[in-house]
């Protein structure tokens, strides 16, 4: 999206405002924009990529907003010259440092989240293992890494399918399928943790959103329990009943092969590179199986 076309989409929504657009963050296909109002109200304005991601933060949102104090809410939404915004108001945000006390809370931010009643409207994904023929057929686009991957897939499986298809039998949760320390911050103003980003929602198992953060701020497994702790707390479960090893492993290799052509259409190399030390964890961890 070019900055003149998102200008003037806000323009004629704040047409007395002062509108400053962001530059694009790397890795991002996002924009976003700040606005000055003659009221002296400053905003935060989210630009969509598509009607669809719109329409599912819209429906996250709305929510949220009947069940969770954190969550930060738009004050409007537009639609201009097939551009799609929502305004949120602006709130300063700082990073979360992720000591035992912070990680017990994100476990419980997620664990809040999952515990929804899963709303209508928002896509129902598949599970992990559902997908993975049809991920190492997209990963063919890189020769090298596709014949990695399959070569992984064919030394994990007869360890994983049988474990998942006895284990992998939870009812499915409102997803937000973006979860992950980029979009987990804490306001400064009133010091409690949010969660950010639910254009990507959805329904289905709860393993997706423990993916990602799994192989990077939980990389070290004395981080894993008091997040685990959290999450089990806010969803009255037995420690030993979530997540199930073999469902967790099949969902981290599913999403570690989205990252290549992701990170290619984006442009953003430190994110490929990242998919290749995931591919060498779940080999290792395969490696230890064998």
């Amino acid at each position: 999206m070019k900055d003149d076309i998102l200008y003037h989409a806000l323009r004629n929504a704040f047409p007395k405002g002062i509108i400053t657009i962001t530059p694009p963050m790397l890795g991002s296909a996002n924009r976003h924009s700040i606005v000055q109002t003659q009221r002296d109200q400053k905003l935060f304005v989210k630009f969509y990529e598509t009607e669809t991601r719109f329409k599912n933060e819209g429906i996250a949102l709305e929510v949220l907003s009947r069940s969770s104090s954190w969550a930060i809410l738009p004050e409007a939404s537009g639609k201009e010259q097939d551009i799609y915004w929502r305004t949120f108001p602006y709130v300063e945000l700082r990073p979360v440092d992720f000591d035992p006390t912070q990680l017990h809370q994100w476990g419980h931010l997620l664990g809040e989240v999952h515990s929804i009643s899963a709303p209508e409207g928002l896509e129902r994904s598949l599970r992990a293992i559902d997908c993975v023929d049809r991920r190492l057929q997209v990963l063919r686009a890189f020769p090298e890494l596709a014949k990695r991957a399959e070569h992984l897939w064919e030394r994990a499986s007869p360890f994983v399918t049988a474990a998942v298809a006895i284990e992998g039998k939870d009812s499915p949760v409102f997803l937000m399928n973006d979860f992950g320390a980029r979009n987990t911050f804490i306001r400064a103003d009133t010091l409690s943790m949010v969660l950010l980003d639910f254009e990507g929602s959805g329904v289905g198992d709860a393993h997706w959103d423990l993916g990602k953060a799994w192989d990077v701020e939980l990389l070290d497994p004395d981080r894993r329990l008091p997040f685990l702790s959290g999450y089990w707390e806010a969803r009255q479960l037995r420690p030993d009943s979530w997540p199930h090893p073999a469902t967790l492993w099949v969902t981290r290799f599913v999403a570690t092969l989205t990252i290549f052509p992701y990170a290619q259409r984006v442009q953003d190399r430190p994110f490929f590179e990242h998919g290749l030390q995931k591919l060498r964890i779940l080999e290792d961890e395969v490696e230890g199986w064998t």
